[in-house]
């Protein structure tokens, strides 16, 4: 009977001590994953900000895969002013030289040209709106219409608009190289004008709505003592035609040629129309 009782007393604890290492466990289970919970939101976090970071080479690698180019936007520069005397007036000119941009163009590129005297008085105001070609030298022309012009200034407005070009989309960027310029001639008229005269032709099966005519009279030296620009509208595939054109003697040079150059502005579908 002794041994009977001793052995139930031994069973009885063994039960006991294996329920109670059950809630041991189970309580310290519980605990675990208490504290894990806020730990594995915390790995997560971190976890997330090595993926996106700098110093995570892998993560450099996939963002250059997402963004393989990126392309920056640098000012344009304003070039020295010019004066070119005439008989009775002064024109001036400048160039904006887009040349560090390769990819970006403006369209439209609005500004107020300003035209100072010699002590800096503005004598000459005018809002003018056009474009700028990616890689572009061009000429901004003002005519106050009065002698004492020494300097342009140009003032950019905030309509001015970046636009970034892709060249292997566009249809109409290598436009200019079916633009012939052809026998382009400067004679005096009388003893106060120029007769500039030029023949254009569309070799494209594209009409341009609009196309921009540079014309830039030398003298002696290949310098400039005349300059101006003029609209053509509507140039069909395949025409021809002529430019006519009256300018101003220069005031002390004589001219010898005629350099006419065209402008299409290509990042403006619109300006064409395909036959």
């Amino acid at each position: 009977m002794a041994f009977t009782n001793l052995q139930y007393s031994l069973e009885t604890a063994s039960i006991h001590f294996q329920g109670g290492v059950r809630r041991s466990v189970f309580i310290f289970l519980g605990f675990c994953l208490i504290l894990l919970i806020p730990l594995y939101f915390i790995g997560q976090g971190v976890a997330g900000f090595w993926a996106s970071s700098d110093l995570n080479p892998v993560s450099i690698s996939y963002q250059n895969m997402q963004n393989p180019k990126t392309t920056n936007i640098y000012n344009y520069r304003v070039d020295r002013s010019q004066q070119v005397p005439l008989r009775d007036e002064t024109v001036l000119y400048t160039t904006i030289n887009n040349q560090n941009n390769t990819e970006i163009g403006y369209n439209p590129l609005t500004y107020t040209v300003q035209v100072l005297d010699i002590d800096g008085e503005i004598i000459f105001s005018e809002r003018q709106q056009d474009f700028l070609l990616p890689g572009e030298i061009k000429y901004v022309i003002a005519n106050p219409g009065r002698e004492d012009g020494y300097e342009i200034r140009l003032i950019e407005e905030p309509q001015t608009n970046p636009v970034l070009f892709n060249s292997f989309a566009s249809n109409f960027n290598n436009i200019l190289d079916s633009i012939d310029v052809r026998n382009p001639t400067v004679t005096e008229m009388d003893e106060d004008n120029l007769e500039l005269k030029a023949v254009l032709k569309n070799n494209s099966l594209i009409e341009i709505r609009e196309l921009e005519v540079l014309y830039i009279i030398r003298g002696n030296r290949d310098r400039v003592i005349g300059i101006g620009q003029r609209t053509i509208n509507n140039l069909e595939s395949n025409e021809e035609r002529d430019f006519l054109a009256r300018y101003p003697k220069a005031k002390y040079r004589r001219a010898r040629n005629l350099d006419i150059r065209v402008r299409v502005n290509y990042l403006e579908e619109e300006n064409f129309i395909i036959n």
